[in-house]
């Protein structure tokens, strides 16, 4: 409060036994004529600790640069709509330049020190939120409207900020007072304001002041996250963020609540971030609880749930990015695939995969502080990918498919587990990503074994394609290659094999007894006999007969 200001007030105190309202009636316009933003609305006591009455505040800033005649100046109090509008219309009253003047519920011959001006009842702001405006005749100078209150907290406008007619009508900047003016009430009446957490404007850069270079939506990427650790989520989850631009994080805020952030990065030294780096939030620094996490550049006390739960960076609540996820794997995290690393293709839930590599101490997987691993391409039902490119499948049809030779009960020489196999023969090209296979397949068929989808599998016309246990040449038998694999055991005898597609029968044979190593195959004219031919080069005596993956020799009557 300045000298000028409390001479006219105090002046008029004594003239008039009260500083309070004029009749609103008596004059129709203010003395100093303001324009929109000479007057500036900058902090507002709406709700004190225990009775409101009497103790309400609110500051005004004079931001014409010269004294300010408020005689005739009219203070509005309602909802925020504007409706139940309280009126004070002011008596002679001049502030300085750039003074914070506070206007308060006061008796005005009972002033509390940082109380300028006593309006004694004539307005009541509201602690849940409304409006308060300046006007000057039919002219609106300045008008705020807030929310919620807390009690005994002024809400107040961004000391880093110079008062502004425009920049005061965004809620987010403004912030609940941290400075006690009185036991029990915090704000700052009559000076100037705290800066807000998070709305810092410049950051101390090895002792030297410069202005923040706040992050923009598409400058960091939340990238991967760990919701379901193994061992206690309670120090060993974090998330991963990618920088994509050279930036401050001084004012981040991040939670799993979009609108109710739990953590804001206030800090008044620069929190640089350069472009391409891995920023790691994490909920320990310490190696010995956290799972062996040796980067934590910044910690996070919420609780991040292992289903339907999102994650979310802002500034100033402009969401930057946002994530969320239906359910996270027990020990793996939910990683980003590189190819989709940016702020709209992470918001689709498919981008993501399971990590695979562990890091730290090994009881969980993903990639903190580093690149993440390639997700496997999703391949819809009904297509392969065929080397980077998905493609419609196209499938066997039973015209096309022949079993023409399996061995059930391989030799001495190695055990039937891993040396099984059997061998179909395609006529035409197709695509064998969900061919199905068994033994019983009659009456209906009991599929035990489907090849998966995802790359393509293709044969080609005349292929005789192998199915065996294992693609390890040692631990087959020595086949010379592998189609596809199958993991149920053949019946040595009195048993049966078929192949199907979309549970329908493509080819199969029932078959009787089987010899020991020989291999029981179809020629030509589809007969069946023992194999004779040893099909591995360098076999030990009492190696395998039959011809895997190759025309079957004509049948000896």
């Amino acid at each position: 409060m300045t000298s000028l200001a409390k001479v006219a007030i105090v002046g008029l105190c004594l003239a008039a036994a009260a500083c309070g309202p004029g009749d609103e009636d008596d004059v129709q316009d203010c003395a100093g004529e303001f324009l929109t933003g000479d007057l500036i609305i900058t902090e507002l006591f709406a709700d004190p600790a225990g009775t409101d009455g009497g103790l309400e505040w609110f500051e005004i800033y004079n931001a014409t640069g010269s004294p300010a005649d408020l005689t005739g100046v009219v203070l509005v109090a309602s909802r925020e709509d504007m409706t139940d509008e309280d009126t004070h219309r002011f008596g002679e009253v001049i502030i300085d330049p750039s003074d914070h003047f506070v206007v308060g519920d006061a008796d005005p011959m009972f002033e509390p020190s940082h109380v300028d001006y006593g309006y004694a009842g004539d307005l009541s702001l509201r602690n849940a939120g409304g409006r308060i405006a300046i006007r000057c005749g039919q002219r609106e100078v300045d008008a705020v409207i807030y929310t919620q209150t807390a009690s005994g907290m002024s809400r107040t406008f961004d000391g880093g900020q110079a008062p502004n007619h425009t920049a005061n009508d965004i809620l987010t900047n403004w912030c609940d007072a941290s400075t006690e003016f009185e036991t029990g009430s915090t704000g700052t009446p009559g000076a100037a304001n705290e800066v807000c957490p998070g709305l810092a404007t410049t950051c101390n850069d090895g002792g030297t002041d410069r202005e923040l270079v706040v992050p923009v939506v598409g400058d960091l990427v939340i990238n991967e996250v760990l919701p379901d650790p193994t061992g206690t989520d309670g120090v060993k989850e974090w998330f991963e963020v990618y920088v994509t631009k050279d930036v401050d994080l001084n004012g981040l805020q991040f939670g799993d609540t979009i609108g109710s952030p739990d953590v804001t990065l206030d800090d008044t030294d620069c929190l640089r971030v350069t472009a391409g780096s891995y920023i790691v939030f994490g909920r320990s620094t310490d190696v010995l609880l956290n799972g062996g996490l040796t980067q934590v550049d910044f910690l996070f006390d919420f609780s991040l749930t292992n289903t339907s739960d999102d994650l979310f960076l802002a500034h100033k609540d402009v969401v930057l990015d946002s994530i969320s996820w239906s359910s996270s794997p027990g020990g793996d995290s939910i990683s980003l695939d590189p190819g989709k690393q940016n702020v709209t293709d992470n918001d689709d839930e498919a981008n993501f995969c399971d990590a695979t590599v562990p890091y730290g101490d090994g009881d969980n997987n993903g990639s903190p502080g580093a690149a993440n691993e390639t997700c496997p391409i999703v391949v819809p039902p009904g297509m392969c990918n065929d080397g980077g490119t998905l493609r419609n499948l196209v499938p066997p049809l039973a015209a096309d498919v022949q079993i023409t030779e399996f061995l059930s009960d391989p030799g001495s020489t190695g055990g039937d587990a891993q040396r099984e196999w059997f061998e179909v023969l395609f006529a035409a090209d197709a695509d064998i990503n969900g061919l199905q296979m068994g033994k019983a397949f009659t009456p209906g068929l009991t599929v035990l074994e489907t090849v998966p989808h995802g790359d393509c599998v293709r044969v080609t016309a005349g292929t005789y394609a192998i199915f065996a246990h294992t693609a390890v040449a040692g631990d087959n038998g020595n086949l010379p290659f592998v189609t596809a694999l199958f993991g149920f055991s053949l019946n040595q005898d009195n048993n049966g094999i078929f192949v199907a597609y979309d549970n329908a029968l493509l080819d199969g044979y029932a078959y009787g007894t089987t010899q020991d190593g020989t291999a029981l195959s179809k020629d030509s004219g589809d007969t069946w006999c023992d194999a004779v031919t040893a099909w591995s080069p360098g076999a030990p005596p009492l190696g395998d007969l039959g011809t895997p993956g190759m025309a079957n020799p004509t049948c000896v009557p």
